[in-house]
């Protein structure tokens, strides 16, 4: 089983999740060494005790207390494996996503519930070259995709887009009263992921794109 994570941000820092990433540009992503698609610049930030400006390009605000992680990117191509088409196009890989205006967001205030956004204006999934789903913008939380979308041929992919799951303060998600997770509406911690997929078959592997987290810590 392999797994990446691409552009990542999480509060508290992680020795694992780079905080500050930014590519101008495309940027050929490489997690472990292994090449599994490119992005459009891409971005990851995390802000303590301060909030992002509603004016663009002025300075953060002071929030004591507040904490707040954002990923995205201008667009992402992934597959698995990565297999781009010789001369642009849609990639030749047996399983790949596509993806534009990529933006996730984690925020969380003292005495608050999380919040968490995650958004892409558009996408599409192939395989082997061909688009077979796509993905429309402003997905609600959870929406699940499966791949092919006929239930009567069995799945080779599964996607959550906007994926929005609640944590404890130790980052693990929360649970209902039958021991199975559960979305905790109060919830002061929780992550985004603009798209979890899930490739089954021989080799199975796991994809998150645009993750955001914050864990509140508490006594």
């Amino acid at each position: 089983m392999s797994s990446a994570a691409i552009f990542e941000s999480l509060f508290p820092a992680s020795p694992q999740a780079p905080q500050i990433q930014r590519g101008p540009g495309a940027v050929d992503l490489a997690p472990g060494g292994v090449r599994v698609g490119t992005a459009g610049s891409p971005f990851s930030r995390v802000l303590a005790d301060a909030l992002p400006s509603n004016t663009a390009g002025a300075a953060d605000e002071p929030t004591p207390g507040a904490v707040f992680a954002q990923a995205g990117g201008a667009g992402f191509d992934i597959g698995i494996p990565y297999l781009p088409r010789p001369g642009g196009g849609i990639q030749l890989s047996p399983v790949g996503v596509h993806l534009d205006g990529v933006n996730t967001s984690a925020v969380s205030l003292p005495g608050k519930a999380v919040e968490l956004a995650g958004h892409a204006a558009g996408g599409y999934v192939s395989i082997a070259g061909e688009k077979v789903a796509d993905i429309p913008p402003g997905c609600p939380p959870n929406t699940a995709i499966r791949i092919p979308e006929d239930p009567s041929r069995p799945p080779v992919a599964l996607l959550v887009v906007n994926e929005q799951v609640t944590t404890d303060s130790q980052g693990r998600p929360t649970l209902g009263k039958d021991g199975k997770y559960a979305f905790d509406p109060e919830a002061t911690s929780g992550y985004v992921n603009v798209i979890h997929m899930s490739v089954l078959g021989n080799d199975v592997a796991e994809v998150t794109i645009g993750h955001a987290a914050v864990i509140r810590i508490t006594s």
